[in-house]
């Protein structure tokens, strides 16, 4: 295989528009430890491809086909990949930090211990991913989805998350410190131990969702559905609730501690024991 004279026939189809040379077809090829860095792959077809450890950092692959591709520790590093087709490619280790996936469809891919600090990823579909202790720090993650993802232990301190969907999704023990989750759907997720500390979870639902042993301290709970959560021992000291539903909230064991904005009849709404631990009833009284 010459991959440079099929690099070369590649850029001289897509400069024009397909009347000369051929789209790149590296379809199973082995490109293992390749230095690709900034090629222009744009719409190449690279299907199984087995690109571990290969050198990708800064390349276009917008819209290429990498479905099952393997990139174990391969570095993709400013890499742009929007609207590639990356279902069930393996990015385990992988190097993405300040790489483009907005739309990218990326459905039960792995990406375990893969790096996306500072990634851009609007509205790429992670559903069903494996996400596992992969660091996501400072990225934009809007309108992504990650529906029936296993994020579990995975870094997300300070991402945007605003209307993501997060339906089903395992984040036990993950961080979200300093988060936005406006408006996101994190209907019966799982946020067992996670870390969310001052989170602005501003308007999301999270119904029916775990989030028992979980730091919320600081936490923006205002307008958000949390009717049927279990938030049992949670650690809820100075969250904010005004407008919050809590029908059926199970905050047995919680701490409230210096909580602003819980209405009497919110209160009253809770499944609460001998050790919730509420604001004074006269700060739950004259809060507004």
């Amino acid at each position: 295989m010459n991959l440079e004279r099929i690099l070369e026939s590649h850029r001289a189809w897509l400069t024009s528009g397909g009347t000369k040379g051929e789209i790149a077809n590296l379809r199973s090829d082995n490109l293992r430890g390749a230095e690709l860095s900034g090629a222009e792959l744009r719409m190449a077809e690279m299907k199984f491809a087995d690109l571990r450890s290969a050198a990708l950092s800064g390349t276009d692959l917008r819209r290429a086909n990498l479905k099952g591709a393997t990139l174990i520790d391969a570095n993709l590093s400013g890499a742009k990949l929007q609207e590639a087709n990356l279902t069930s490619a393996d990015f385990t280790g992988a190097k993405l930090a300040g790489a483009f996936l907005a739309s990218a469809l990326a459905e039960q891919a792995n990406l375990s211990a893969s790096v996306l600090e500072s990634a851009h990823l609007v509205g790429a579909n992670f559903n069903r991913a494996v996400l596992r202790e992969a660091h996501f720090e400072n990225a934009d993650l809007a309108g992504a989805s990650f529906e029936g993802a296993d994020l579990a232990h995975a870094h997300l301190r300070e991402v945007d998350l605003s209307s993501a969907t997060l339906k089903g999704a395992n984040l036990k023990g993950a961080d979200l410190s300093g988060a936005c989750l406006r408006g996101a759907n994190l209907h019966n997720v799982d946020l067992k131990e996670a870390r969310l500390a001052g989170a602005d979870l501003w308007g999301a639902v999270l119904g029916t969702a775990v989030a028992s042993d979980t730091d919320l301290r600081f936490a923006d709970l205002r307008e958000a559905n949390l009717n049927g959560v279990d938030m049992r021992n949670a650690d809820l000291r100075h969250a904010k609730f005004h407008g919050a539903t809590l029908a059926g909230a199970q905050l047995q064991g919680a701490d409230l501690s210096f909580a602003m904005g819980i209405s009497a009849e919110q209160a009253g709404q809770i499944v609460r024991d001998e050790h919730t631990c509420l604001p004074d009833e006269t700060e739950v009284q004259s809060q507004v």
